[in-house]
């Protein structure tokens, strides 16, 4: 912890940074998992982490000169703190805006899964059941290759499909067969 508040709102929006890149590039490497419990405590148990990082950053000086009786000294540190870390927060924003269609590794992925989910009740062979609606529970995708979840409240079928995505992103399937 430093005496600096310019260096802590530095630290804090280091430590967002790695974070926010950690949970972004994580996800894309960690392929298809399974769900469980573990997800939710692994969310909180960060989500405390990051409030008690940022209570230290932000408050624990300023708390510890107004314990001194620094009244003034206190509000001034913490004002700096937030003000350098409202600039960084802004700069980040602004780079938002100024580059955003920055394309993620799984763009074509997405728009499959997209497209997968907004048409399975085209793509289905099977037919829903009493005027119901399929709608996709499950999607994995892959390579070309992939594995489809869905129901209409009735019945449940999973489905194995092949598709291709064109240069454009456009998304064609290619097969789509129900399992027995």
């Amino acid at each position: 912890m430093s005496k600096n508040p310019y260096l802590n709102a530095l630290l804090a929006s280091a430590y967002i940074a790695v974070v926010a890149s950690f949970m972004y590039f994580g996800s894309q490497n960690a392929g298809e998992t399974e769900d469980s419990v573990l997800a939710p405590i692994a969310m909180i148990s960060l989500l405390v982490l990051s409030v008690a990082m940022m209570a230290y950053l932000f408050f624990y000086q300023p708390a510890q000169l107004f314990m001194a009786g620094r009244a003034g000294e206190a509000g001034t540190f913490f004002l700096k703190t937030v003000g350098v870390f409202a600039l960084v927060t802004f700069i980040f924003l602004a780079l938002l805006f100024i580059f955003p269609g920055a394309p993620t590794p799984n763009k074509n992925l997405l728009s499959v899964k997209s497209y997968v989910s907004r048409n399975i009740s085209n793509l289905s062979p099977e037919k829903a059941v009493l005027g119901g609606s399929f709608y996709v529970t499950k999607i994995r995708a892959e390579e070309g290759r992939g594995v489809v979840e869905y129901e209409d409240g009735h019945i449940a079928l999973v489905a194995d499909f092949t598709y291709t995505v064109s240069a454009q992103g456009d998304v064609e399937v290619t097969s789509f067969t129900v399992r027995k």
